[in-house]
């Protein structure tokens, strides 16, 4: 082997090196992970509840406060 190296001392050199990325690959399960939950999250909150839509039609005029209150009560 050249410079003296060993088998053994390759295969410390290689555990060793590999014992170094386990943390770089347990951090970047856990950033993958955090990313995709916050991306899930936004997405739900982009899709507006029958209440919103009820709300967003009575703020833009669609309907009557009386509508308004009467459909209210049927989604509840």
């Amino acid at each position: 082997m050249p410079l003296g190296l060993q088998s053994t001392h390759l295969m410390i050199l290689l555990v060793t090196g590999l014992m170094c990325l386990i943390p770089v690959f347990i951090v970047g399960v856990g950033v993958y992970i955090l990313v995709s939950r916050s991306g899930k999250s936004q997405e739900q909150a982009a899709v507006p509840t029958s209440l919103d839509i009820l709300k967003m039609r009575y703020a833009k005029g669609e309907i009557t406060q009386d509508q308004f209150l009467k459909m209210k009560s049927d989604l509840s």
